[in-house]
């Protein structure tokens, strides 16, 4: 009934074929995340290459309007 498993001439129950189908997954699903984490750490790699991009060029347009090493500054404007 079941050949795939090589339980070929067992008569095997419904449940059984099930159970052994299951188990059949979850045998793929480590695989599928192996796949997952190699797909998020090349998405990691790229994101920190456009990361660095936009800090070049932000330290570009800082020293262009002459901010330098200055850090943000906090000002708070109110009425009382």
């Amino acid at each position: 009934m079941v050949t795939a498993t090589g339980l070929e001439g067992l008569r095997v129950t419904r449940v059984e074929s099930s159970l052994i189908r299951l188990f059949r997954v979850v045998d793929v699903e480590p695989r599928e995340e192996d796949q997952v984490q190699e797909q998020y750490t090349i998405w990691q790699e790229r994101f920190s290459v456009c990361r660095d991009r936009i800090a070049r060029r932000l330290a570009v347009i800082d020293s262009q309007l002459g901010l330098g090493d200055r850090g943000p500054e906090l000002s708070i404007a109110g009425r009382h």
